[in-house]
């Protein structure tokens, strides 16, 4: 009997790909298994209405046995809410903006890129480095999610202290690369986090070009802040700036290196984020049916439970109070030699996993940020 499993897809400006990598990623972990895909769009996410309409099409009327795809962290308790009422399984992913306040439940598992628990990782690892005054750098957008947030949780547990924050506006001012460079070197930080994404992202770099900061102050950046066209297009002003991510490329574990030499040659491309999200949930997937003797939700959701494999960025399997998937952060850094960025990973032991659990497990305040849905909403 054929599975049937339906994906959400979203749509992003920043990154109009989004949809069609996280299926990219979702076929080739499935490794060709048996399995019809119905697909909905849900636009930027922000309307739960629209992601309930698509989730109840799915079961009703394409009498899907599984739901997996990319979603924020808008209002998603009432999907969840529906999800435990239709007693179909939910298998979803977002980017982790936001640190999730909300208790297990037994239809839905959640895969994140966790990049709230990068941020207040990031925190601990600055104040382990010796850096215990930090300054924020981001936009307007990526000040409005919980980033900075954790980012303080993880500074502030380990003794270091905010120096500052500088926000780029909606538009840039004329001077806005030297305003930065004014701005930080009147707090005087001993350290800067940077926090951008996509446009965003490029545009900090070509500041960053002008003003030398990066070569000025040492400077952690997120995930998105350092995307490989960034690295391309701006040589030498990352050079030794570190990022605390739960996922590289250039991971050398023998399950990620399969994973992108699978994915570059299917494809063409080096693989994003978010296809390394569908490839695991198509892996997790895969893992599941291989537990059971016939294709129901009921047992589908039991083998969830147990599922237990090696993904690109380590052990992947759910943990047993949140039904969420939790990996180890690690620290990189780019060093720029013989005209080339390379990526280097340090030795580096996370500090704050356990607290970042007790975070999810107990509820904070930190769910409600400014935007609705990282990166979707431009």
């Amino acid at each position: 009997m054929t599975l049937k499993i339906g994906i959400l897809t979203l749509q992003s400006s920043s990154y109009p790909t989004i949809g069609r990598d996280f299926i990219n990623g979702f076929e080739l972990g499935a490794k060709n298994k048996q399995i019809e895909f119905f697909v909905e769009g849900i636009g930027f996410g922000a309307n739960i209405n629209q992601v309930i309409d698509a989730t109840q099409k799915l079961i009703n009327q394409h009498r899907v046995h599984l739901i997996t795809g990319l979603i924020g962290h808008y209002q998603t308790d009432r999907l969840i809410q529906q999800m435990n009422s239709f007693e179909v399984p939910l298998l979803y992913s977002d980017l982790g903006a936001n640190i999730p306040a909300r208790q297990k439940s037994p239809w839905v598992f959640c895969n994140s890129f966790d990049m709230f628990s990068s941020a207040i990782e990031t925190g601990a690892c600055m104040v382990e480095n010796g850096h215990t005054q930090v300054a924020v750098s981001s936009c307007y957008y990526d000040a409005g999610y919980g980033l900075t947030q954790a980012l303080e949780k993880g500074l502030y547990g380990s003794g270091g202290s905010f120096a500052g924050h500088f926000i780029t506006p909606h538009i840039p001012r004329e001077n806005e690369a030297g305003l930065m460079k004014q701005f930080m070197e009147s707090v005087n930080p001993q350290a800067i986090y940077a926090l951008y994404d996509g446009i965003f992202a490029r545009e900090h770099a070509s500041f960053l070009q002008q003003n030398q900061l990066s070569l000025q102050y040492p400077v952690y950046a997120s995930h998105f802040a350092i995307d490989q066209e960034i690295l391309d297009n701006y040589p030498v002003i990352f050079d030794r700036v570190k990022c605390v991510t739960s996922w590289m490329p250039e991971e050398s574990n023998p399950a990620n290196q399969q994973f992108v030499l699978d994915y570059t040659d299917r494809y063409g491309k080096q693989p994003s984020v978010f296809a390394l999200l569908g490839y695991e949930n198509g892996a997790a997937t895969c893992s599941a049916l291989e537990k059971i003797t016939k294709n129901t939700s009921p047992e589908i959701r039991k083998a969830l439970e147990t599922t237990d494999f090696n993904s690109p960025r380590g052990c992947f399997c759910f943990h047993p109070g949140l039904n969420r998937t939790i990996f180890d952060q690690q620290l990189w850094a780019i060093n720029w030699k013989n005209e080339t960025y390379n990526k280097e990973k340090l030795a580096y032991s996370p500090k704050m996993t356990e607290i970042i659990i007790n975070l999810m497990q107990q509820g904070d305040s930190t769910t409600s940020g400014g935007w609705y849905n990282a990166y979707l909403c431009r």
